[in-house]
């Protein structure tokens, strides 16, 4: 490959990557594209995924537009078959706070 033919490849891949983000904007709610920008930084590959889903279901005219909720249905969904699901305690979080020696509520 020369370097013309890279540069072609590159042009090409921005701008289908162009195409998929109009696609999406279209298809996502302010909100819930918010959420799935957050979840590409986290865990692209997840969030890749997703997306897929996403414009598979808006070419099949199953959706038209996708609110914040629906999106976290479709993450709840997807985390059906991860391990944690089964026990039923997926993405909680308890926080244990234990008191200091000096704390100030103790002082009379």
């Amino acid at each position: 490959m020369n370097a013309e033919e890279t540069a072609n490849a590159e042009a090409r891949a921005r701008e289908d990557e162009a195409r998929r983000g109009a696609a999406l904007a279209s298809v996502l709610e302010p909100a819930a594209r918010e959420r799935l920008s957050r979840i590409a930084i986290v865990k692209p590959e997840k969030a890749r995924a997703l997306e897929e889903s996403i414009l598979r279901a808006a070419r099949a005219g199953r959706v038209h537009r996708v609110s914040e909720q629906a999106l976290i249905g479709m993450l709840e969904n997807a985390a059906g078959g991860a391990s944690g699901a089964a026990s039923g305690r997926v993405g909680k979080i308890n926080f244990d706070r234990r008191r200091n020696a000096f704390d100030e509520d103790d002082e009379l």
